[in-house]
């Protein structure tokens, strides 16, 4: 047995239900958003398998590719600073070479 209050009280909540139901669309009207629309149409497999599976594949090839590419790079940067510390002393020793046959060539003209 319901007592008054709680008699009043369920039928309160009957009312206020039946009005939220006259006043909401039904659900098949109800506007929803792209997303959501799309996603209620597809099946999850679909999904999964068709879009994020596939751009997560694609975003790992372009992080590898790009981590290869710095790798080669940096490689040819070290190989060519290598060469040129090379090649500066080299050079170095060549215009010090050049440098001593000037003088040589200055003073034996000089003082022969």
């Amino acid at each position: 047995c319901l007592s008054r209050g709680a008699h009043l009280n369920n039928s309160r909540q009957r009312v206020y239900r039946e009005k939220q139901q006259a006043q909401s669309p039904a659900p098949e009207t109800e506007l929803m958003s792209s997303p959501a629309a799309f996603l209620n149409e597809l099946p999850g497999w679909f999904l999964w398998t068709g879009v994020f599976f596939p751009v997560t594949a694609l975003l790992l090839l372009l992080i590898a590719v790009l981590s290869w590419k710095l790798r080669e790079s940096s490689m040819k940067k070290n190989m060519s600073n290598e060469l040129s510390v090379y090649e500066k002393k080299k050079l170095k020793q060549d215009l010090h070479y050049i440098y001593l046959q000037y003088v040589k060539s200055a003073f034996t003209k000089t003082y022969l």
